[in-house]
C-alpha cells in the first residue's frame, strides 16, 4: 500500500500546463514570429530585387547582341501599331519561335485579314507574356486583355528624353503626345530612334529621318550604333523600371491611369508610354506605389522597391538609383549626348 505522501507527489508530477503558462508560451512564440517576419520579408524582397536586376541584365545582353548581329541598336518601334522595342528583342531573349510567328508587314492591331493574322498571338496568347519583362516585386508575367493596348505587359521602359517638337520648339516637362509621330524620332538626345529604311536614309546629316509610309516594312534597319552615345555607355541610362501605381495594374490608356498596357506595340496618343518613359519629369522617380493623378507621374519611372528604382546602363551594367536623385542629374543620365559630366549617383 502506497503512502499518502507519495500518492500526492505522483499526482503533482503528472499535471500539465496551466492556462496562464500556455498563454505565456503562445505570447513568446508570437513575439518571436513578429521579430522574424520582417527579416523574412526583407530576405524575400532582396531576392525579388536581385531577380529584377537580373532581368535588366538579360535585357542589356539582348540589346548588345542585337547590336552585334544587326549592326545597330534596336529601334523604339517600327511603326504605329507595329512591333516595338520589346517585341523586336524577343529573338535575343530566347524567344525566336514566338518572334518567327509575327508578320512584320501587318499591324498587331489589324484584324481585317482572314484568317486573323498571327500577330493576334501577341494579344491573346498567355505564352507571349515573359517573366523577364516583369519585376517580381510587382507581379508575375501578366497579360492585359481587352481595352486599350491589350497584350503582354511589362515593368520596364525605354528611356525617352524629350527635346523638341521637330520644329525646334523646346518642350516642357509634360510633353506626352504621339512621341512616335513628333519630336522624339528626330531628337538627338534619344538613344533608341525610329527605324530607318532604304527610302529614308540621309547619311549627309545627323538628323534622324522617319518614313511613315514604311510602317511594317520588312526592309527596316537600325538607325544608330553605340557610337551615337557620345557621353559614354557607362554614363547613360537606357532602360528602367516604370512607375505603375498598385491600383492601376492592367489599365491603359489616357489620363487618369499609369499606362500599363501591352508593350509589344505602340499605338496612338499615350501608347508610347507602355513602351518607354520620359526622364524630363518634375519628380524624377515616383516613390514606391505612390499615386498622383497627373501626367507627369503617370509617364515617369519608379519601382515597387523601397527607396530606389533599377536602371540598365548603356554598358550593360545595372544601377539602383535613389528616388531622391537630383532632377537635372537624372535628366543628364537620360541624355546620351549632351556632354555634361555626370557625378556620383
Amino acid at each position: 500500500m502506497k503512502h499518502k505522501r507519495f500518492e500526492t507527489l505522483e499526482l503533482k508530477s503528472r499535471r500539465g500546463f496551466t492556462l496562464i503558462e500556455l498563454l505565456v508560451v503562445i505570447a513568446i512564440i508570437a513575439v518571436l514570429i513578429a521579430l522574424l517576419l520582417p527579416a523574412v520579408q526583407q530576405a524575400r524582397e532582396a531576392a525579388r530585387r536581385t531577380q529584377c536586376k537580373n532581368n535588366l541584365k538579360q535585357i542589356g545582353l539582348a540589346v548588345h547582341n542585337f547590336h552585334d548581329v544587326r549592326n545597330g541598336l534596336p529601334p523604339y518601334m517600327i511603326g504605329d501599331g507595329f512591333l516595338s522595342f520589346w517585341g523586336i528583342l524577343l529573338p535575343y531573349l530566347d524567344q525566336a519561335p514566338l518572334y518567327n510567328q509575327i508578320n512584320l508587314g501587318v499591324a498587331v492591331t489589324d484584324t481585317s485579314t482572314s484568317p486573323v493574322n498571327n500577330n493576334t498571338l501577341l494579344i491573346q496568347g498567355a505564352n507571349a507574356s515573359l517573366p523577364a519583362y516583369h519585376c517580381p516585386s510587382r507581379r508575375a508575367a501578366d497579360l492585359k486583355l481587352g481595352g486599350g493596348m491589350p497584350g503582354p505587359t511589362g515593368d520596364y521602359a525605354v528611356v525617352i528624353w524629350y527635346a523638341d517638337d521637330g520644329n525646334g520648339t523646346q518642350q516642357g516637362t509634360n510633353a506626352y503626345n504621339n512621341w512616335w509621330n513628333l519630336h522624339g524620332m528626330s531628337s538627338d538626345q534619344n538613344l533608341f530612334s525610329a527605324i530607318r529604311t532604304s527610302t529614308s536614309v540621309n547619311p549627309a546629316t545627323s538628323q534622324r529621318v522617319f518614313n511613315s509610309s514604311a510602317y511594317g516594312s520588312n526592309g527596316w534597319a537600325p538607325r544608330d550604333t553605340f557610337a551615337f552615345m557620345t557621353d559614354g555607355t557607362t554614363n547613360v541610362i537606357i532602360v528602367g523600371e516604370k512607375h505603375i501605381h498598385q491600383t492601376e495594374i492592367g489599365k491603359c490608356c489616357g489620363s487618369g491611369n499609369n499606362q500599363d498596357g501591352g508593350i509589344y506595340y505602340q499605338q496612338n496618343n499615350w501608347g508610347e508610354y507602355t513602351v518607354g518613359r520620359q526622364v524630363r519629369t518634375v519628380t524624377p522617380l515616383v516613390p514606391n506605389k505612390s499615386f498622383t493623378d497627373n501626367a507627369d507621374s503617370q509617364t515617369a519611372f519608379g519601382s515597387w522597391h523601397d527607396g530606389i528604382a533599377q536602371f540598365l546602363m548603356g554598358d550593360g551594367s545595372v544601377r539602383a538609383i535613389s528616388n531622391n536623385i537630383d532632377v537635372n542629374l537624372f535628366r543628364n543620365l537620360g541624355n546620351c549626348r549632351d556632354g555634361n559630366v555626370v557625378g556620383e549617383f
